[in-house]
């Protein structure tokens, strides 16, 4: 078994796992309907703009920020804009025969986008597909997903640069095939490539920690390109640029401090120039600098809406930081929850060093460090941009955003831990871990998504429709007609009717449902819980 190990080192580990993650988004990517990440619709809109050379959103005056989008994108984003939010609506093969018949009309309308403050380099390998996908007349679809691909092999290309700069640790591997980590990737939003690069960082700052002032040059300059990216594109990951400073402390090499110092200027120069010329369409008080200097002033009404926050969500940052999958409306079971969260924390147990390597005390307190500021800044910078001022809770913080903070805790507990002198069998207890890890979440993920999105999900198909004529009343099929329990229909079990009782769209949340066709060809669609069956005449029991 320990010869098992030795053969499975983290440097051949390291491309298989690769290889099993594109085989796995692939098919995650297979049952996911385009643009059911959340954001996405912007964050695609926000890739075409950069491959028209759109570095900077526009602001018209009397409208907020955004660009000249092609009208055929804005029409095939809309064939998709009614499922975020609304779990009971499926993807029907109607819908997506008709989105891809869609092509690239050449005329572009200004479109609003909230993506002003994010430097737009991470969306190059999105642009770069939807640029070739219209100068090749693709249809928009081709080109959508052309994008959506090659952020994904952009992606795993970084983490494959990263794991071969410095070998990562089992638990790092399995934080990147949790369901949500999968479903991000699979995406074509900003989510891969950042979350990808700040792995790439991160491992150049720890191969500088190891070789110390052996470094080689490119070390520096893999390390501040990586941080530019991240920090720049999402702002909660601007303490990343401590690892640049504290590379000096290893390398002794003062180009470090130099570059720490060019890079926190152009990143606070970006910052300010995107936020100084962007305009939100709902704005939510005080600019950030002004909500800032409030909560300078007012350091206890920030602790409350902190513990406010804390103390009514945690239970959602976790679930979110496992999986809830689509626009949050796509939840795993309760006990894929757990699961999960057992094989997540026993890895971590088998990656685990408690002293590990020589040297490596003040890189893993750097590391810490840099995790905590940034879950604090997430909270900071959804507060200051996102949430109404007066607040008294944070809105819009999710679990996936804490995914490159837990790999920084995640490098700091296992520094050594994957070098050739540590246990094979501890070693091989991790890989077993990553294994079973690997093939629940790939299960689960595919599974929740096509639950969620599967147009076949058990439906009853009634052939006719028939009105009741006794008390109580109820009608034919009318068309518009999906809140009222107001028909039965004929199906092939019988008689099958409403039940005396409204409800609201989404009430049925992870049920499935009730096609219904009328006589006149008109097809509708229910909550399965809104249904029972009846006797052969068509009464209501």
């Amino acid at each position: 078994m320990s010869e098992i190990a030795r053969k499975l080192s983290p440097r051949i580990l390291a491309p298989i796992f690769i290889a099993v993650l594109f085989v796995s988004s692939v098919l995650t990517a297979a049952v996911t309907p385009p643009f059911q990440s959340p954001d996405e619709f912007a964050h695609v809109q926000r890739a075409y703009l950069l491959s028209k050379g759109t570095v900077l959103l526009d602001a018209p005056k009397g409208m907020p920020s955004g660009g000249m989008i092609d009208t055929g994108l804005v029409s095939y984003q809309d064939s998709y804009g009614r499922y975020p939010y609304h779990p009971h609506r499926k993807v029907s093969p109607e819908v997506v025969a008709s989105a891809k018949n869609i092509g690239w009309s050449g005329t572009r309308e200004f479109v609003y986008n909230p993506t002003a403050v994010y430097f737009p380099l991470a969306y190059a390998p999105q642009a770069f597909g939807l640029a070739v996908g219209e100068a090749l007349s693709l249809s928009v679809d081709t080109s959508y997903r052309l994008a959506r691909f090659l952020a994904l092999l952009t992606s795993l290309g970084l983490l494959l640069i990263a794991f071969r700069i410095f070998d990562p640790p089992p638990i790092v591997l399995g934080l990147l095939i949790i369901p949500m980590s999968l479903f991000q990737i699979s995406s074509a939003s900003l989510d891969g490539v950042a979350n990808s690069a700040a792995i790439l960082a991160i491992s150049a700052f720890a191969r500088a920690v190891v070789d110390k002032r052996a470094t080689r040059p490119w070390v520096l300059w893999t390390l501040c390109a990586s941080v530019f990216v991240v920090a720049a594109s999402r702002e909660y990951l601007v303490p990343l640029l401590l690892l640049v400073f504290g590379a000096f402390h290893f390398t002794r090499d003062r180009k470090y401090i130099f570059a720490g110092l060019f890079l926190t200027g152009a990143i606070a120069a970006w910052v300010w120039l995107a936020m100084t010329t962007a305009v939100s369409q709902n704005p939510v008080g005080p600019t950030v600098s002004e909500g800032l200097a409030f909560y300078a002033a007012h350091p206890l009404s920030l602790a409350k809406v902190f513990l406010n926050t804390l103390s009514g969500s945690l239970h959602f940052y976790a679930a979110s930081f496992v999986g809830i999958l689509g626009w949050l409306d796509a939840p795993l079971r309760t006990i894929d929850y757990v699961i999960l969260c057992v094989l997540i924390l026993s890895l971590l147990v088998a990656s685990f060093r408690f002293r590990g390597a020589p040297g490596t005390r003040g890189a893993r307190a750097l590391l810490l460090a840099g995790s905590v500021a940034s879950i604090l800044m997430v909270f900071l910078w959804m507060l200051l941009a996102w949430t109404p001022h007066p607040a008294s809770i944070i809105q819009g913080v999710q679990g996936r955003y804490f995914l490159v903070p837990s790999v920084m805790v995640a490098y700091a507990l296992s520094f050594g831990s994957t070098s050739r002198q540590s246990p094979g069998s501890k070693r091989l207890r991790g890989i077993l871990i990553l294994v079973v890890l690997v093939v629940y979440s790939v299960a689960t993920t595919t599974q929740a998504l096509s639950k969620r999105y599967d147009v076949s999900t058990k439906y009853l198909e009634a052939s006719h429709a028939a009105s009741v004529t006794t008390e109580p009343q109820y009608g034919d099929l009318v068309t518009g007609r999906v809140a009222e329990p107001s028909f039965v229909a004929k199906g092939d079990e019988g008689w099958w009717a409403s039940r005396d009782y409204s409800y609201n769209e989404g009430v049925a949340i992870g049920s499935d449902y009730v096609r219904v066709r009328s006589v006149d060809g008109s097809v509708y669609v229910y909550p399965w819980r809104g249904f029972c069956q009846v006797s052969t005449t068509p009464r209501i029991q």
